[in-house]
């Protein structure tokens, strides 16, 4: 309560994930009382207060220096609101495979699932790591009149294998 003439002060408290989009103050024959900055000066008479919210937009980022892949995000957003689902693609390069794909707010990380996550009330940074993927090196089997030997089992895009054909006598 207040008297005619008071400053009153309105403090509004969002739910997380939401911010104050007004204040509306009416007196009690429902005119409009201006608030300035979360102030009102009381009119003659009770007044009524209420309050919108609105849901905030955080950002999404993608992280600075992914080398080997590249990351999107579907529909290419770059905001999104508190409980909105999200889906990541990650796309190697040749010769590579996604090693992580990751989201964080902040110092907290964010679950990813099948390349999808939730969002936060808070922005969030998207990180993947690309490995090389390890090839294997097969010797077919039955070879006649002599070996072949390779001098790796594995290899990665670019790796230079030796193959070494030895024949049988005669």
């Amino acid at each position: 309560s207040g008297n005619m003439g008071d400053q009153i002060t309105l403090t509004a408290t969002p739910a997380e994930g939401y911010e104050l989009e007004a204040y509306s103050v009416k007196d009690a024959a429902g005119n409009a009382v201006a608030v300035t900055n979360g102030k009102f000066t009381m009119p003659a008479s009770s007044v009524t207060v209420s309050a919108t919210f609105k849901k905030i937009d955080y950002t999404i980022t993608i992280a600075e220096g992914i080398t080997n892949g590249t990351v999107t995000i579907s529909g290419n957003k770059t905001t999104a609101q508190m409980g909105e689902e999200i889906t990541l693609t990650a796309t190697p390069a040749d010769g590579y495979n996604l090693k992580t794909l990751s989201v964080k707010s902040g110092d907290t990380d964010i679950t990813v699932t099948n390349g999808k996550f939730t969002m936060p009330a808070g922005n969030v940074t998207v990180s993947a790591e690309f490995a090389k993927t390890a090839y294997t090196v097969t010797i077919a089997e039955g070879i006649q009149n002599g070996t072949v030997t390779a001098s790796a089992v594995s290899g990665n895009m670019g790796d230079q294998i030796t193959l070494t054909a030895t024949p049988a006598e005669g």
